[in-house]
């Protein structure tokens, strides 16, 4: 029998879906103490309230924010994303690996944001940053990002979701251009 390739995937095609805040962030293990590093999970998900930890600097409590969870490659030079694509069926008992795709954050930013949020939404970008580059502003968002890699947690002494990294960055919308305001 012979099949048809499957679609080229394109950025609209990525696993990127709305989940529960704490099922996004892998909190759902209430007695987890240490991070798991094997989490390959991404979406989206609305957050009354998430705490920002740095490693100078006091807590920042965050209000009404979509909260995006993504994962970076390891290029030294570039903010690239994966996202873990399921395996195909496989024909032998072996399950094969899982693929990667991979585009760029901007790419991804431009394509997503405004499918997912509102205009003058929060948007909270829960991704390591370990080499610390910079990160592109938002038409029409507030975004916030983090240098270093992204810890989640869970406090149950708050009830409250925490995000630890080394630093947190806030920059206000990039301007709209005039040809591209409606009305």
């Amino acid at each position: 029998m012979i099949h048809a390739p499957a679609p080229a995937l394109t950025v609209e095609r990525l696993p990127f879906s709305p989940r529960p805040l704490r099922v996004l962030l892998d909190l759902t293990d209430e007695h987890r103490t240490e991070v798991n590093t094997d989490y390959t999970g991404s979406g989206y998900a609305r957050a009354d309230k998430v705490t920002l930890l740095a490693t100078h600097g006091e807590p920042r409590q965050l209000r009404d924010v979509l909260v995006i969870a993504v994962h970076t490659s390891d290029a030294p030079d570039r903010l690239d994303l994966e996202f873990t694509l399921p395996a195909a069926p496989a024909a032998h008992a072996a399950a094969a690996p899982p693929h990667i795709a991979v585009v760029s954050l901007a790419r991804f930013l431009q394509h997503w944001v405004p499918r997912v949020s509102r205009p003058h939404d929060h948007v909270l970008l829960v991704m390591c940053n370990p080499h610390h580059l910079p990160v592109p502003a938002l038409p029409e968002r507030v975004l916030t990002w983090a240098d270093g890699n992204v810890d989640a947690f869970w406090s149950h002494d708050h009830e409250r979701v925490e995000l630890e990294a080394t630093a947190w960055h806030t920059c206000d919308p990039a301007p709209v251009p005039d040809s591209q305001r409606i009305g």
